[in-house]
């Protein structure tokens, strides 16, 4: 395809049902005809195809044979009049199963026309095939609420539509709302095409733009405050929460101080503890040596004292009570000692 063409086919991707055809030229310029369209249709499968359009117009025979390869293809034709649909563009505009037009787009229907020369004969033929054309983009119209002759005086009156005239002639189904093309942009490709637009289309072209750019530019404003609202609102949850986390830090700091307090306490009980474990062993040794010694000292004094020799080896080994009871505490040990007994009277 030439880097320069009049019309662009998007086929459908991944996953898409909808493909997209855009006629933003005139038909049949820069040397490519309907045939290379029609080619390159074939290879679009798809479920819907837009058909997008902002053309002044171009040949009726490429027109027609666009027409017919649209309406031949299988899936459901939605028509998009983005900017311009005049002469032959409006034409191919009508294979829409839905027609849809911007709210400041214009559409014109007019009578073909074509530059001839030769004799009467030659005049008369060329001006016989023009009426046949006539009659076939008449028949393209019949959608639209007028009767054939109706629409004989509209084309040859070459009338011009706003959208809602459209959309009241029954030429258009829907009218969008939007920025799809600015009023100095259809005057462009009208003059391009030696169409004269009358002002007081281009003026409802123009103010239908301005509107739409004073409705986005209102629908812009809202969508800010909207924003800025939310903004607000985000704004408010990060300094609440930027004001938890501060204050999670000073819990935090506290915490680690009283962590630090409270170890230093435990170290200086454990030290504490320590010294007492200290004294305890200290004493208990110092204990253990008093209770040895006192032991020593008890066995020592209840150690029986050794007898004193009395050279009285005639103890008796059998006394009296009233004996026993007059000997001394000396000779009743050894008197103990030796077995003695005890006579009662």
């Amino acid at each position: 395809m030439n880097k320069q063409t009049w019309y662009n086919i998007t086929p459908a991707v991944d996953d898409s049902t909808s493909a997209e055809v855009s006629i933003y030229d005139a038909i049949g310029g820069y040397d490519i005809n309907a045939k290379q369209f029609a080619e390159e249709l074939k290879g679009i499968e798809a479920e819907t195809i837009h058909l997008r359009i902002n053309s002044p117009g171009g040949s009726v025979v490429d027109g027609n044979a666009i027409f017919n390869a649209l309406n031949r293809h299988d899936a459901k034709i939605i028509t998009h009049i983005d900017g311009l649909a005049a002469s032959m563009a409006s034409v191919v505009a009508m294979v829409g199963d839905e027609v849809h037009m911007a709210d400041n787009a214009l559409m014109m229907i007019h009578n073909p026309w074509t530059i001839t020369m030769g004799d009467a004969d030659d005049l008369r033929a060329d001006a016989e095939l023009l009426d046949k054309m006539s009659n076939s983009i008449i028949n393209a119209y019949s959608r639209s609420q007028y009767e054939a002759e109706e629409i004989k005086d509209l084309m040859d009156a070459e009338t011009w539509f706003t959208a809602q005239e459209a959309y009241d002639a029954g030429l258009i189904d829907h009218i969008e709302t939007g920025l799809r093309a600015a009023a100095s942009d259809i005057t462009a490709l009208a003059e391009g095409s030696e169409l004269h637009v009358p002002a007081e289309k281009q003026i409802a072209s123009l103010t239908k733009q301005l509107e739409a750019v004073a409705k986005a530019s209102e629908q812009t404003s809202g969508e800010l405050a909207e924003q800025i609202v939310v903004n607000q609102e985000l704004q408010a949850k990060i300094d609440e929460a930027q004001a938890k986390v501060e204050a999670a830090e000073v819990a935090k700091a506290e915490a680690e101080a009283n962590a630090e307090k409270l170890a230093a306490e435990v170290e200086t009980q454990a030290a504490e503890l320590e010294a007492k474990d200290a004294e305890i062993e200290e004493a208990k040794e110092v204990t253990e040596t008093a209770v040895a010694a006192k032991a020593a000292e008890i066995v020592q004094s209840v150690a029986v004292e050794p007898v004193a020799d009395t050279g009285d080896d005639n103890i008796k080994t059998e006394v009296s009570r009233e004996e026993f009871n007059a000997m001394s505490p000396h000779k009743r040990t050894e008197f103990s000692k030796r077995g003695g007994k005890i006579i009662n009277d």
